[in-house]
């Protein structure tokens, strides 16, 4: 009886665990991507970057709260080599159920195209 009641709780406690914290990157298009420290990654809560840039990816996050689900991304985006995160979603400021678009920064460079002018990531 004992051990039926140490294995119950031993079965509760597990489930409780499964609320852990996850943090997923989904690529949508290929870039040249080096990682980088998760202070180089810029995150913009409330606007667009100001400088040229390419959505490559969408960023989900969930743990116990928003500020701890924004750093969780922005240490994703940092391990896929991304410039930054925008376009920050959470379900509440409480939740810790966010998303966001990854990016790049892009440049302009002279090339043989149809107009002579091509973006490229940096």
């Amino acid at each position: 009886m004992k051990t039926l009641i140490a294995l119950s709780i031993l079965g509760l406690s597990a489930m409780g665990c499964s609320n852990a914290a996850r943090v997923s990157y989904t690529a949508s298009e290929a870039h040249m991507s080096v990682p980088r420290s998760s202070a180089a990654v810029d995150v913009l809560l409330d606007s667009q970057p100001e400088r040229p840039f390419r959505v490559v990816g969408e960023l989900k996050a969930a743990s116990v709260e928003s500020p701890r689900s924004i750093e969780m991304m922005r240490a994703e985006a940092a391990k896929a080599g991304l410039d930054g995160i925008y376009w920050i979603e959470c379900s509440s400021p409480t939740s810790g159920h966010c998303s966001a678009k990854g990016f790049v920064y892009t440049t302009l460079v002279s090339g043989s195209g149809l107009d002579g002018v091509r973006t490229a990531s940096r």
